[in-house]
């Protein structure tokens, strides 16, 4: 991994992009570039929201109130068709599962490991 994280860091150099720094948080495990590619790329980028939540979630802090939000935040930028943010709304969060209403659709989000899986 130390390669990696050496070749991410010169690309980073060059340009700091919401990616690079994803998968700089990916070989360090450090969460902190996470947040730094969220803020980067204007609270848009889809991948620090996951990932965020795959930490979180991951480290059996299921019940952390930034996993659901992250993944949440993911699920409102990535998949949701209409993507009026604002619409969409927590209504249930287990330790496996999250039940969401966007955009008058009302979705069941189960998180299993590294997986979202989505059924309205």
């Amino acid at each position: 991994m130390v390669e990696a994280e050496k070749l991410i860091r010169e690309r980073l150099a060059e340009s700091e992009t919401a990616t690079l720094l994803c998968y700089l948080g990916d070989v360090t495990a450090d969460v902190q570039h996470y947040h730094r590619a969220w803020q980067v790329s204007g609270q848009r980028s889809a991948r620090s929201q996951r990932s965020l939540a795959y930490f979180y979630f991951n480290r059996a802090q299921v019940h952390n109130a930034a996993a659901i939000s992250n993944l949440v935040t993911y699920f409102q930028l990535n998949v949701v068709s209409c993507l009026d943010i604002q619409s969409c709304q927590l209504l249930i969060s287990t330790c496996c599962c999250l039940w969401v209403v966007c955009c008058d659709e009302l979705y069941h989000i189960v998180v299993c490991g590294l997986c979202v899986v989505l059924a309205s």
